[in-house]
Formats: C-alpha cells, structure tokens, sequence
C-alpha cells in the first residue's frame, strides 16, 4: 500500500506541475528560467490543492495523514502548489510540523457570526428592494414596514450564526413569513 500511495502522490504532483506550467510560452520575459525557478518566481502560477477534512478520523489511520501532509509539504517545498488544510481538528499542527519542522503555519478560524452581525445581515437583505418615490422621498423599506421584527432576537438566538441558515431564514422573510412562522 505504502508504494502505491507513493504512485499515487507522485503522479499528481506531477499533473499539478503541469497545470502550473501550462500558461508558460517561450516568448516570456522569465522564458530563460527553468521550470522550478519560474514557479518560485511567479506564485500565482501554482495551483491551490485543498485536503477537506484533514484529521478527521485520525486515530483510525494516522499513517495516511502523515503521508498526506508529506506529500503537501513536498508540493509546497518544490513550489509546485499552494495547499489549503480545512479541518475541525485543533491539533492539526502537529501532524503538519512532522512534515515541515521549520514552517510556520498560516491559519484562519471560522465561525458562526455573532448575533448582531446575523440580525444585520438579515436586515440588509430584506431591505434589498429601497425604491425612491417620484417626488424624492424614500419609500419605507420592508423591514421598516414589518412588525414582526422582535421575533428576530429570538429566533437569530435558537438558530445560530451560519451563513446558509441566514440566507434561508432571509428569503423566506422576504416572501412574507414572519421569523418564527407560526
């Protein structure tokens, strides 16, 4: 198994090479430099690889996220790809640091927005439609012109703060549903 993996990586390591070096022409100005010093030379030419769920059953086969995050670091060392660890593991730089002892990691959580930036967001979408009047004035907008907006708090709080949950509870009080619809 251990070689075929090896296959495996090595085979797309090098079609992502490929990919990277796909948009060169030999009329470039850098056309006189080799493969690899061009991809140091020019990052936005890499391609991004993105491992989802990294570590997620780890102690089921922590030998695959090992020879994963070598392959990774072999790919970022070799300046052949950019890659993108997406994982709910906070442990996650161990496993990485094994594989590239003197990197530091750049890393972005993610979370649920906070209440008041889920309610504003809700507020700004139904408001989507503000139309002006001929004579000047300001039509109302919907959320000024509902009355069911103190059920907001309430629901914004059991729902929580995920964007796609947001979105739906918007769209539908936008069609007329009051939050709680009852």
């Amino acid at each position: 198994m251990d070689t075929q993996l090896a296959k495996i990586f090595q085979n797309a390591a090098t079609s992502l090479k490929h990919i990277a070096l796909s948009g060169r022409k030999k009329d470039d100005k850098d056309a006189a430099l080799a493969d690899d010093d061009y991809l140091e030379a020019h990052p936005e030419k890499r391609p991004v690889v993105v491992i989802d769920n990294f570590l997620h059953r780890s102690a089921d086969s922590s030998i695959i996220y090992d020879k994963i995050s070598e392959w990774a670091a072999a790919l970022t060392t070799a300046n052949i790809a950019h890659v993108i660890f997406l994982t709910h593991d906070v442990s996650f730089s161990k496993s990485l640091s094994k594989a590239l002892p003197n990197r530091v990691f750049r890393q972005i959580s993610l979370g649920d927005c906070t209440s008041q930036v889920a309610k504003r967001y809700i507020l700004t979408h139904i408001d989507i439609d503000k139309e002006e009047i001929a004579d000047g004035q300001v039509q109302l907008t919907t959320a000024q012109k509902r009355t069911d907006l103190s059920e907001l708090d309430e629901v914004i709080d059991a729902l929580g703060g995920r964007l796609t949950d947001l979105e739906f509870l918007a769209r539908r009080m936008k069609s007329g549903e009051t939050p709680k619809r009852e």
